[in-house]
């Protein structure tokens, strides 16, 4: 019996001493193949062997996928809507810094954003890297005009216009670290980035030929002018394809948008409050001056990319049908315009239309949904009934513009009708009450004085409210719900 324990003891011995044997052995091979100099190489050895690295590689890549889409989805569409503005072949060609001045208001086939149909547009982007952009306003119309400025990532800095009770004269976008003097009298512009785009509003009477050419003279008086004579500014080959800005655009769905979102921030550095967020991308080759590769990433980090990428574009919906405050039949944002760190609101800004004024000057509320939470769709008929002490109080005009989904565009109608609003010909509020009933539907109905066409499919709506008094500012107009017939 005692023979027995000693050798069974000895047998234990032996097991032991060849599995501290064995850990040594793989201990000197790890140390060898992982380069361990130091107790922190130890430590990331012993983590990296206790934890699945593959599942934090692809947790780490949909983080970033995720934010930089939401971040660079602005940077991105601005770009390609800039490329394809200063193409020679596109059908509203400008160079950079010129003016395009619209012809006619929008219509179906106006493809830039998602339109109003009440003004003229004039549409320009600025370079001011190498120096201060002048613009000379010569008249001041006698109604309503605004020109906005924004930058890179969609914030709205700056505004002329007749909310502003801006003066003639001249004035000068500058880079904000710009140090150079301007000529006397030039009223000086900071701009945050260096690409700058210009929108120029005027409201038109519509189907009064007289306003209309009014209107075209005072916006074709706008002039830019560069200040620095020699300064050299991007062109576009002739012979090149035209950038496609639209959300049709593949590369809006596909790891390429990490390429073009390098050269957008290579052209437009982040500001200072961005900067920390955008350096969290490099790790996976995303930022200024760097070259995005998919092929360099681990299969795990190309899933995590791609999810994440996908994450962000659901995202842009989520944002448009939730964020907000519900009033009425309405979705206000009071934020828009000027994102600051939101950029999932930025980006569904960009995404659904791109270029939105504040609030003070003019307030986009929109609506996807009828009162009962069915999404808006052709096949029905639906009214908003604007009691006579229920419609929008604003300083200036109000509207509501038809957009189908998901393109978001103006939908053609016999009658080419593509929005309704206190200015519209002929709209008739009801001759007892002084209610205005707006019928919203596919089909034509007996009176059309106050139709609003619908596509045969998904639709939404924006009420446009422009220079809106306090009360919407201060959140206390409520306006009517869409209901279904």
């Amino acid at each position: 019996m005692l023979f027995l324990e000693i050798k069974s003891d000895n047998m234990i011995k032996k097991i032991v001493l060849a599995i501290i044997a064995l850990l040594l052995l793989g201990g000197l091979y790890i140390v060898y193949k992982k380069d361990i100099r130091s107790t922190k190489d130890l430590r990331r050895t012993l983590f990296e062997a206790t934890h699945d690295s593959e599942s934090v590689a692809e947790k780490e890549a949909f983080s970033v996928g995720y934010n930089a889409f939401l971040y660079g989805l602005v940077r991105v569409k601005g770009m390609l809507l800039e490329r394809r503005a200063i193409h020679p072949k596109y059908y509203d060609y400008a160079p950079i810094n010129q003016f395009h001045i619209s012809k006619e208001l929008a219509k179906p086939g106006f493809t830039d954003f998602t339109p109003n149909c009440d003004t003229y547009y004039g549409l320009a982007w600025l370079d001011v890297s190498q120096g201060p952009i002048m613009i000379t306003l010569n008249e001041i119309p006698d109604k309503y005009y605004t020109i906005q400025a924004t930058d890179a990532g969609l914030n709205t800095f700056h505004y002329i216009g007749s909310r502003m009770n801006s003066l003639p004269g001249q004035y000068a976008y500058c880079h904000q670290a710009w140090k150079g003097e301007l000529p006397d009298s030039v009223t000086r512009i900071d701009c945050p980035t260096n690409q700058v785009f210009l929108q120029a509003r005027y409201l038109v009477k519509v189907g009064d030929k007289e306003d209309e050419t009014k209107v075209q003279s005072q916006m074709n008086s706008l002039t830019l002018q560069p200040l620095n004579p020699t300064a050299k500014y991007e062109a576009i080959d002739p012979t090149s394809p035209i950038a496609n800005p639209l959300n049709t655009n593949p590369d809006f769905l596909n790891l390429n948008f990490y390429s073009l979102l390098n050269e957008a921030l290579t052209k437009n550095p982040p500001v200072t409050r961005e900067e920390a967020l955008v350096g969290s991308f490099a790790k996976l080759g995303i930022g200024i001056g760097q070259t995005f590769d998919p092929t360099a990433l681990s299969p795990a980090q190309k899933k995590g990319m791609e999810a994440g990428q996908m994450a962000g574009f659901r995202k842009l919906y989520d944002v448009l049908r939730f964020d907000g405050e519900e009033k009425g039949g309405f979705t206000f944002k009071f934020n828009l315009g000027n994102y600051k760190n939101n950029y999932p609101l930025s980006a569904a800004v960009a995404f659904f239309g791109y270029g939105a004024n504040t609030a003070e000057e003019a307030l986009y509320v929109t609506t996807i949904e009828d009162v009962d939470g069915n999404e808006l769709n052709g096949s029905h008929a639906y009214q908003i009934n604007f009691d006579k002490d229920q419609l929008p109080p604003v300083n200036a005009f109000w509207s509501i513009t038809m957009y189908n989904r998901p393109d978001n565009q103006l939908i053609e109608n016999p009658i080419q009708r593509y929005n309704i609003g206190g200015l519209t010909p002929g709209l008739k509020p009801d001759p007892e009450t002084g209610a205005v009933t707006i019928a919203i539907q596919h089909e034509k109905p007996a009176d059309a004085s106050n139709w609003l066409p619908a596509p045969k499919g998904n639709f939404w709506i924006i009420l446009r409210m422009y220079n809106p008094k306090q009360e919407v500012l201060e959140g206390n107009y409520i306006p009517p719900e869409v209901v279904r017939l």
